[in-house]
């Protein structure tokens, strides 16, 4: 730590140095598996990055984005039994594109394949994603290029993208880890709950206010339920739609569906 506070002494002293972004992505999975054999040192660094953002002779000229595809705070939890230490992060909220940002994002991101989608096409393959982020997009796209480059042909039809949809829905590689993830940050009191929330919209398509209240008395979760609808909605998993949930994804949801294909409310 010594170390660490002489350099951002130094550069924050330093005049030819203007200002600094120290980007810490997957911050959270490193914390949880240090946690797992040397608890005290995961604390160790939570507190040091505390101390760091919070002296102003050290973060003048320096500033922390942390970064990762797991929420800081179930790390900080599961560490610290608490989330008090996050009390100072500012969380930076990503809005998806807008419908013509998503049409220009495939044409940028096919402009050099050899792939081709008209106008018609475009629009077919974003009526599968809803919600405009490069991450859903990419998916579709990345198993197109390898499907026309398996059977040497770049004419892409809607048939095809909907035979890619289908196909990672099942693959479990592509969403078995966003289960995972709440099965292993989460208690698992929270994550019982949360999940049979998350079953019940992917079979219903929806998922009320009263019904979540409902499920959340039987888990005994009227306390953190709100809290916990929260968490899903800034992990990516729902969106909040007139005063219901919906799955962020469709293909999400259709793979929720299909992990847990027998659902008796």
């Amino acid at each position: 730590m010594k170390e660490t506070n002489l350099a951002l002494r130094e550069i924050n002293d330093n005049p030819e140095i203007e200002n600094i972004v120290l980007f810490l992505d997957e911050l959270p999975v490193l914390l949880f598996k240090l946690s797992k054999k040397k608890n005290e040192e995961a604390t160790s660094i939570l507190s040091n990055l505390r101390y760091w953002r919070q002296q102003p002779e050290l973060n003048k000229k320096v500033r922390f984005v942390l970064a990762g595809s797991v929420g800081l705070h179930y790390v900080v939890k599961a560490i610290e039994g608490r989330s008090a230490v996050l009390g100072d992060l500012s969380p930076v909220k990503f809005e998806p594109l807008t419908h013509e940002a998503a049409i220009e994002y495939v044409k940028w991101a096919t402009d050099s394949s050899s792939l081709f989608f008209d106008p018609a096409l475009i629009e077919y393959l974003l009526g599968k994603i809803h919600y405009y982020v490069p991450y859903f997009i990419n998916l579709i796209l990345n198993d197109i290029n390898g499907q026309a480059r398996r059977i040497n042909d770049p004419e892409i039809t809607e048939q095809e993208i909907d035979n890619v949809c289908e196909a990672i829905v099942t693959h479990n590689d592509y969403f078995q880890d966003w289960k995972d993830r709440l099965q292993q940050y989460m208690t698992k009191t929270d994550f019982d709950f949360v999940n049979e929330l998350l079953i019940h919209t992917a079979h219903k398509g929806v998922i009320t206010l009263q019904e979540i209240y409902d499920k959340a008395v039987k888990h005994d979760k009227t306390a953190d339920y709100v809290k916990l609808i929260d968490d899903l909605e800034k992990d990516g998993y729902l969106i909040a739609v007139n005063e219901q949930y919906r799955f962020i994804s469709p293909l999400l949801g259709a793979y929720w569906k299909r992990n847990n294909p027998i659902y008796k409310d």
